[in-house]
């Protein structure tokens, strides 16, 4: 919008002035001014647009987040339907083991599947790219970055664990 402004603002300025302008203070510099201009509005219309994000961060204006209790109920309703979809796949899956041609044919896919890959891991620029990338790892951030993962995810086992023991 505020280029649409300027366009317009360039198109219709009329310029006759600076053509019967015998000294420099005489002549409108409007191409120099429009870009203090221009620098101008953009502040201003990020000030404008800083101020709303401001308002809605801050939960002063606009948009109320929902309350606790609704955005559990949410959650609730989302994880229900996740069961319920992993349910529906637990019984395909089972459909599909039990009937001997479609687990005959699910077989050949994987079978196929790892000679391809066999075959592709055994190229020599893939061997290369590993190598490349084995000698760039740093072992032992993998390995603090693992135990760190791990000590996060036994600690929330243990506290749950010792939240559901008897007192």
């Amino acid at each position: 919008m505020l280029a649409v402004a300027e366009v317009w603002f360039i198109a219709t300025y009329d310029d006759k002035p600076n053509l019967r302008s015998t000294r420099l203070s005489e002549i409108d510099f409007i191409h120099w001014k429009m870009q203090v201009w221009r620098g101008l509005a953009i502040a201003a219309v990020d000030g404008g647009l800083g101020w709303v994000i401001w308002l809605q961060a801050t939960g002063r204006a606009f948009i109320t987040p929902p309350a606790a209790g609704e955005r559990l109920a949410d959650h609730g309703r989302l994880l229900e339907g996740l069961l319920s979809k992993t349910r529906g796949l637990g019984v395909m899956r089972n459909s599909t083991v039990r009937d001997t041609n479609t687990r005959s044919k699910a077989s050949d896919y994987w079978t196929k599947e790892g000679e391809i890959m066999r075959d592709v891991f055994e190229q020599p620029e893939v061997l290369e790219s590993q190598r490349n990338a084995l000698r760039r790892l740093d072992t032992t951030k993998v390995g603090r970055d693992a135990e760190a993962y791990i000590g996060t995810f036994l600690g929330s086992v243990q506290i749950v664990r010792n939240a559901g023991a008897p007192s």
